[in-house]
């Protein structure tokens, strides 16, 4: 039996339209929190995003889009944001901030700036060497420059 609808009220997250959720049975989240039925919850863009197993559930303002999925017993609330591929299950609970990706635990995941504030995370990140062969450096030795071509 299904335990919400997504009603009418809508509006748009980062280019995502998202419908607020509505309670069609009674039942209490892990939190101690009480969901009755006609009460309004958060916002998903599609069913997808929010399980209708569970005790899983979106409360206040907190929004589950894009491939995001929530399952079992997670719940989000306040302004927390759930996007991209992003796994929420079990007993997890996001209460402020974005979830916005998923990692598995043996995933080599490295973290490069990008120079503008932001961070990219790359799954088994290998950097490039630049390829110095041919080129022409200065050398200094006993303070003497010489100019050296790198074989």
């Amino acid at each position: 039996m299904k335990k919400y609808k997504l009603t009418k009220e809508s509006k748009e997250v980062f280019g995502n339209k998202v419908y607020r959720i509505q309670a069609i049975k009674d039942f209490t989240c892990i939190n101690g929190r009480e969901v009755k039925k006609s009460y309004l919850g958060g916002w998903v863009q599609s069913e997808d995003n929010l399980s209708q197993d569970g005790l899983c559930w979106l409360f206040d303002e907190a929004v589950g889009m894009e491939n995001s999925k929530r399952t079992e017993n997670s719940i989000g609330s306040g302004n927390s944001q759930q996007s991209g591929n992003s796994r929420q299950s079990g007993n997890s609970k996001l209460s402020s901030g974005y979830c916005f990706a998923y990692k598995q635990k043996n995933w080599n995941i490295t973290e490069i700036d990008m120079g503008d504030g932001g961070i990219c995370l790359v799954e088994d990140y290998k950097e490039e060497k630049e390829n110095l062969s041919g080129k022409t450096v200065s050398v200094f030795i006993d303070g003497k420059e010489y100019e050296a071509v790198i074989k």
